[in-house]
């Protein structure tokens, strides 16, 4: 509906009750569904009170008179009310619902004048007092629009006096009741008039509402459509650096000058990446991007591949034993194992970074029908007055020893919004010199329910003479993976589109798969995997790249076999990841 029509029509102020052609309808149609659903409450009250009032009748009048009054409350009234209740519950459409119930109104109003008339013509009083609750049904509970709701009960007020004045009441006392029941009339329509003035005033407003929602939506598909390229785009050329400067680095002496400036460039451009990717991650969690895709998986496999890749620190094959794990290999979680190793990663980085750490322990443990995680570090710790705003964007704990600071303040306050997307209590236990504890909850999973994977994280093993093939359609990325890898020992054959890669298995089969996932037309590189794996026979060792982070969400999910991985990925990262498949896929191989 269009803002503009929404406005004027509130600046006009519609004191007549009616809007423009195209608002009225859309607000009949509002008012319709509000009317429907508050109909079962109403129209129920209402058979009830007849069926009340039909006992009274059989008990206090005379069997004459009585045998006229409760057929027309049971058999002509209730009937009636019972179907437009019907029509209500099954939504009947509009121009057939509200003609009946507004009838239904129309014929209570009617039905009890009748029994008064039937009363009084037989000499026996009754009270007109039952008109006063009819009105109040009609004007108030039943929510009738105005101008109908008036229409009949002036019509039933007619109907009233004209029977009256046939069964010759007096003159007075007619008009005391005619006195009466006008007031209740003017009061009711006052009333009416006011309530529809409000509900329309409402309807308008609800309008403006789901138009600013709708807005909003587009924004925020604009800003995610925005943040997916600006992610896909700025990933790519961090990562060809980050390959680049490894690949320079393993061909000069790292103690010499060159080596040196090199090994900073490689720092620098560490801290960028991390940078980047809490900046991204903050941006998309605000924005409500990230949404959580849960399984049932076995804790203890993510808990020691984190700690192992970031043992994998500057020299894969001298990894520092800086972290400790302490996980039953029996638990197991139900929690989206994604963000749950994002979280890990960012409070074992920020022990590391922030806290000076020289060791951190990750210990799981089961909590009645919860785990909890605890990462524990030996760093400066946390003073009492900083522990409650760690958490907050851009924020980070004092230092009393005069330590340059690093990173900007989000990795805590990542780590708090994934903890409320997971459903997790998160908390922390720290103070000067002592260490910090930090913990957090996540469901318990069931083992019966847990996809099947291969033999989780065998011994890694040299990649030297190992045969990768390569795609990558980005040729800046491509040549810096390729010299990468070239400098690890692997025999690379890359790639830059999937048809030449597929093409190439009538040839040789590779040790693994290094695939980035768009390839700049309709397949994919997991379409690539899934092709070749098919064409050889085999589940050849595969691992995805990409800049799409929402996807690896979706797909890791789907295929657990297949490795997937975020740009930027850290060359050691790489490396253990690579490492670590094809000694999997030589385990494998030697089982069969």
């Amino acid at each position: 509906m269009d803002e503009k029509l929404i406005q004027q029509e509130l600046q006009r102020g519609f004191k007549w009750l009616k809007f423009a052609p195209p608002v009225e309808e859309a607000y009949r149609a509002f008012h319709n569904q509000r009317v429907q659903a508050r109909l079962p409450l109403v129209h129920a009250t209402a058979l009830a009170f007849i069926i009340i009032y039909s006992l009274l009748d059989y008990y206090l009048f005379p069997q004459q008179i009585a045998s006229w009054t409760i057929p027309i409350r049971l058999f002509l009234v209730c009937p009636i009310i019972a179907l437009a209740l019907y029509a209500g519950m099954h939504s009947w459409p509009r121009r057939w619902f509200m003609p009946l119930y507004n009838g239904t109104y129309a014929l209570g109003g009617l039905s009890v004048v009748a029994i008064i008339w039937i009363a009084h013509s037989q000499n026996v009083m009754v009270p007109y007092d039952g008109l006063f609750l009819v009105l109040i049904y009609g004007y108030f509970l039943m929510a009738i629009p105005f101008y109908v709701a008036t229409a009949i009960s002036t019509l039933i007020y007619g109907a009233y006096l004209l029977v009256e004045l046939d069964v010759g009441m007096d003159a007075t006392t007619l008009g005391f009741n005619a006195f009466f029941l006008f007031g209740a009339n003017l009061i009711g329509a006052v009333g009416s008039y006011i309530q529809e003035h409000a509900q329309r005033t409402l309807f308008l407003n609800l309008q403006l509402v789901k138009i600013a929602q709708r807005g909003a939506e587009r924004a925020n598909r604009s800003k995610t459509r925005f943040l997916a390229a600006a992610s896909h785009d700025l990933r790519q050329p961090l990562n060809a650096m980050s390959m680049l400067a490894e690949s320079l680095s393993a061909k000069m002496d790292r103690n010499s000058e060159e080596g040196v400036i090199v090994g900073k460039l490689r720092r620098s451009l560490s801290q960028l990446s991390d940078l980047f990717k809490s900046l991204l991650d903050m941006s998309q969690l605000s924005m409500g991007v990230v949404k959580p895709n849960p399984r049932h998986f076995y804790l203890h496999e993510l808990v020691r591949r984190v700690a192992m890749e970031f043992d994998a620190i500057d020299i894969p094959s001298a990894r520092p034993e800086r972290i400790e794990t302490d996980c039953d290999e029996e638990l197991v979680a139900y929690s989206d194992p994604i963000l749950l190793e994002r979280m890990l990663r960012n409070l074992i980085t920020n022990a590391l970074q922030h806290a000076d750490a020289k060791a951190i322990r990750v210990n799981c443990r089961r909590l009645n029908n919860v785990l909890e995680i605890h990462v524990v570090d030996d760093g400066v710790g946390i003073p009492s007055r900083d522990i409650k705003r760690i958490f907050k964007e851009f924020q980070q704990g004092g230092d009393e020893e005069g330590r340059p600071r690093t990173g900007i303040g989000l990795g805590l306050a990542i780590v708090r919004q994934l903890a409320g997307l997971l459903g997790g209590a998160l908390s922390v236990k720290s103070s000067p010199g002592a260490g910090a504890d930090f913990s957090f909850t996540i469901a318990c999973g069931r083992a019966n329910l847990v996809a099947p994977q291969p033999e989780a994280y065998p011994e890694t093993r040299t990649l030297s003479g190992m045969s990768v093939w390569l795609v990558e359609d980005d040729q800046p990325s491509r040549e810096a993976m390729r010299q990468l890898l070239d400098a690890w020992g692997v025999q690379v054959a890359a790639f830059a589109d999937a048809k030449t890669a597929m093409g190439r298995l009538h040839d040789e089969t590779p040790d693994m798969i290094l695939s980035d996932y768009r390839l700049g037309g309709a397949i994919s590189g997991l379409d690539v995997v899934l092709s070749l794996r098919r064409q050889s026979g085999r589940d050849i060792p595969a691992v995805i790249i990409s800049a799409d982070v929402e996807m690896l969400q979706v797909e890791a999910g789907r295929y657990p076999s297949i490795i997937f991985v975020a740009k930027p990925v850290t060359p050691a990262r790489l490396y253990l990841i690579l490492s670590r498949e094809s000694a999997r896929a030589v385990v494998e191989s030697a089982a069969e």
